[in-house]
């Protein structure tokens, strides 16, 4: 069940496929059945049925469909994708899972993966699990970018050391964030800080601004406010504004630059 087309010169499918019906004076293949499509630009696709446009250069798997860039390191699986060969691009409808670099786990729908750009992005909620650092982001609308480990994202929430017990937790109105290094550039951030900061788990220590950046584990966030009084839907007993507030995560300490103490809305120091 193997065979080849030429759909241009310069570019090449191979076939494996069980049932296969050529249509429209060869213009048109159809696969049933389950097979693989394998293309000369190293992606081999599986399905369990084909659709082949030979004059668009256009493939229609449905069913079951897993897609394996190896060139690239990813994985995607999905119940239909559409391949445009001439542009390296793969359309997915519906849900989706990846796998890239063996080590971030993607969920999305609706994605778009382009090959030869290696970015993979969609305007529906995605999340992305790093297994390797243990660190869960998810965003409304999502753009990665692979090679670089670049993100860029709204409405983001990241949840690190999620493996353990208490974790900071961190929300975004949105940013770009440096998924190789851990750093990141945002707007409107809040952080709950983890709870056992201060040594005390009866606390909810947490962190508004108006933008934030972070860098070797030490997250600054410009106007902002900070209080451990445990949340509730009351204005907190006590709050630090300052103009920069700094966390550094392994020396589990918070700095404040220019910062005064409200207590009910009263400031007290300066």
């Amino acid at each position: 069940n193997l065979f080849f087309l030429n759909s241009f010169a310069e570019n090449e499918f191979s076939f494996d496929i069980t049932e296969v019906e050529i249509l429209e004076d060869g213009n048109k293949v159809i696969g049933k059945n389950r097979g693989t499509i394998t293309s000369d630009s190293g992606v081999i696709i599986s399905s369990d049925n084909f659709e082949y446009d030979k004059i668009k250069n256009i493939i229609i798997a449905t069913g079951n469909v897993i897609i394996e860039d190896n060139p690239n390191d990813v994985i995607l699986f999905s119940n239909k994708v559409i391949y445009k060969k001439n542009l390296e691009n793969f359309f997915s409808d519906g849900t989706t899972t990846s796998k890239i670099y063996s080590r971030y786990d993607l969920v999305s729908e609706d994605l778009n993966y382009n090959s030869q750009t290696r970015i993979i992005k969609s305007e529906k909620k995605t999340s992305l699990d790093d297994t390797k650092n243990k660190i869960f982001y998810e965003a409304s609308r999502f753009n990665f970018q692979i090679d670089t480990e670049i993100l860029k994202g709204e409405k983001v929430f990241i949840n690190t050391d999620y493996d353990l017990p208490n974790s900071d937790k961190y929300y975004f109105k949105s940013g770009i964030f440096n998924l190789f290094n851990r750093s990141f550039l945002s707007k409107d951030i809040k952080v709950f800080v983890k709870k056992d900061i201060f040594s005390d788990l009866d606390n909810d220590p947490r962190i508004e601004g108006v933008s934030g950046t972070r860098k070797n584990e030490i997250t600054q966030i410009n106007k902002g406010v900070f209080t451990s009084c445990k949340k509730t839907d009351k204005c907190p007993p006590w709050v630090i504004e300052a103009k920069k507030i700094v966390h550094d995560k392994n020396k589990k300490t918070l700095t404040y630059d220019d910062a005064w103490l409200k207590i009910y809305d009263v400031p007290i120091l300066y």
